[in-house]
């Protein structure tokens, strides 16, 4: 009887859906991690540092214009919610999971002289494991801002 608590334990972290629930929270931790990464890099203007969770070089080269622009500061990013996605398919490969995260971001522009605060959805994909990028396709930087 004494052994009954630590077995039933046993089996049941090993159940498949324990197992979904703690890879979806490492993931969440991981996505967190790379979009606090990502806006820290832009937020202090270090284009070469962002660009690495960008996969096109267009996307890259579009970040790195957009960062080199004196007239747009950035004054605070905040990452508001991270929500992964389920584990895709593998017709989706090489691509293996999507998230979405909603940040806040105070911005001043220069030309307008106002600060402007923008909250918006940023959709991310994990091409290889622990390795977020934001998906350019379901959201494209600004034509006048990074964000």
């Amino acid at each position: 009887m004494r052994f009954a608590l630590p077995l039933f334990l046993l089996f049941t972290a090993c159940s498949p859906a324990v197992r979904l629930k703690m890879k979806e929270r490492q993931d969440t931790g991981t996505l967190a991690a790379a979009v606090n990464d990502y806006w820290l890099k832009v937020r202090w203007n270090d284009p070469g540092g962002a660009a690495a969770f960008l996969e096109t070089p267009e996307e890259k080269l579009k970040l790195g214009r957009l960062l080199s622009d004196p007239q747009i500061r950035m004054t605070d990013v905040s990452v508001v919610q991270v929500v992964v996605g389920d584990e895709l398919e593998e017709a989706r490969l090489p691509e293996t999971r999507e998230g979405v995260v909603v940040v806040r971001i105070e911005g001043y522009d220069v030309r307008r002289g106002r600060l402007d605060v923008v909250t918006l959805e940023q959709h991310w994909v994990r091409s290889k494991p622990a390795s977020w990028k934001v998906d350019a396709d379901q959201s494209p930087l600004g034509a006048d801002r990074p964000w």
